[in-house]
């Protein structure tokens, strides 16, 4: 399974989400991305100086359709990644409750954050994914999503067994 993630922050800067086990950012781990050209990665947060926050090893760097990008008229960057949810050797995401973390920076470069905070998550079930709105247009890209009006939360799966419940009274 994997988790598509999305972060928006004002201005041209270097943003992260992390993976915590204890909501603290030392021996977590996060993608990290810069405006500035290179493709958002993988790192271990293995203190609170720059010298300890390093990018996993190539094998460990495993994001699908990650970016990061600046957009002008709108002044914000967005980062985007999906990501394994059970990774080896890595923090598990998990069904249930997580702990995330995010953090801005003040520029572009990697360095230390202007802004960070922890937040959680209480994932659904694999079985009670629901499928995400089409993406909203933000400078002429699709780049935001929303979530499902209410109501129109149902899965492909229960979708599929309510039309096949429905087809069976038919008869």
């Amino acid at each position: 399974a994997t988790i598509s993630m999305v972060l928006v922050c004002d201005g041209s800067r270097w943003l992260g989400i992390g993976f915590s086990e204890n909501g603290k950012m030392m021996q977590s781990e996060a993608v990290l991305g810069s405006p500035t050209g290179s493709v958002p990665q993988k790192y271990s947060l293995g203190g609170y100086d720059q010298a300890a926050v390093v990018p996993m090893e190539e094998k460990s760097q495993t994001l699908i359709d990650a970016s990061i990008n600046y957009y002008d008229a709108d002044d914000v960057t967005v980062l985007k990644f999906t990501k394994v949810m059970n990774e080896h050797k890595e923090i598990e995401i998990k069904p249930g409750r997580n702990t995330f973390l995010f953090a801005k920076g003040i520029f572009e470069d990697l360095n230390y954050h202007q802004e960070r905070d922890t937040f959680e998550l209480v994932l659904p079930n694999f079985d009670d994914i629901v499928e995400m709105a089409p993406p909203l247009a933000v400078d002429g890209e699709e780049e935001f999503f929303s979530p499902p009006a209410d109501g129109e939360g149902e899965s492909s799966e229960k979708k599929r067994k309510n039309r096949d419940k429905d087809t069976e009274e038919e008869e």
